[in-house]
């Protein structure tokens, strides 16, 4: 199925809070990350600081708190609740691929669609499965946090000895998640999850796979 027209549903297994739908717009394809970073060829390490931790507790409502999660980090810190986190998920169910709102999860393309109609987003630049993992490090390098949504392994539940966690094992379900930070020397990215308690780090060998599964980065380029 080409990148343009896949919109999947990606039932979760035994974790409720699994709640990324796979939904992609050909329109995307003419917004690539790529075009920020042109002229920007050296990744460097990076952290942007994160105002807040939102806890989406046991809701698959992932979408809607890892955006509000985003628009309260650097450089912008605006003051996003999980009662605002919880709105923009509603928001987005009722304008994603699916008809209806009785299911549980929703697209990131529909999630930054309200975040971008209540003001907090003027565009958005994406990377779709194939996309070179370089791209999404130049943004998160030099623009800032990176939105992701992908498929969760049961090999990132527990992180290894370095703190990685390792889409291995089953497949159980879609999450979407931010990117608040760039190690560029030990070569991995973090997240600060929004489950109420510690991120996790990928290798940027674990993220590139996991983009080219079917995975999305959308990054905000004007924000107000």
């Amino acid at each position: 199925m080409a990148v343009e027209t896949l919109r999947q549903v990606v039932e979760p297994i035994n974790d409720p809070r699994l709640g990324r739908h796979a939904e992609f717009d050909a329109q995307s394809l003419n917004y690539p990350m790529r075009e920020l970073t042109a002229t920007t060829r050296t990744p460097r390490s990076k952290k942007w600081t994160i105002r807040q931790r939102l806890n989406q507790g046991q809701k698959p409502h992932c979408v809607g708190y890892s955006i509000g999660m985003e628009i309260g980090m650097q450089p912008y810190y605006h003051n996003v609740t999980d009662f605002l986190s919880d709105i923009m998920y509603r928001e987005a169910q009722k304008i994603d691929y699916w008809p209806g709102e009785n299911y549980a999860g929703t697209s990131v393309i529909a999630g930054m669609k309200i975040a971008q109609q209540l003001g907090f987003y003027h565009e958005y630049r994406w990377a779709l499965p194939g996309t070179p993992v370089d791209d999404i490090v130049l943004c998160l390098s030099h623009i800032g946090p990176v939105e992701m949504g992908t498929t969760w392994y049961t090999g990132m539940y527990q992180p290894d000895a370095d703190g990685l966690v390792h889409p291995t094992g089953q497949a159980v379900g879609g999450h979407a998640y931010v990117l608040s930070e760039l190690d560029w020397n030990k070569k991995r990215v973090y997240s600060p999850n929004t489950w109420g308690d510690a991120g996790f780090w990928l290798s940027l060998d674990d993220l590139e796979k996991l983009i080219y599964q079917n995975g999305e980065a959308v990054v905000p380029v004007k924000r107000d």
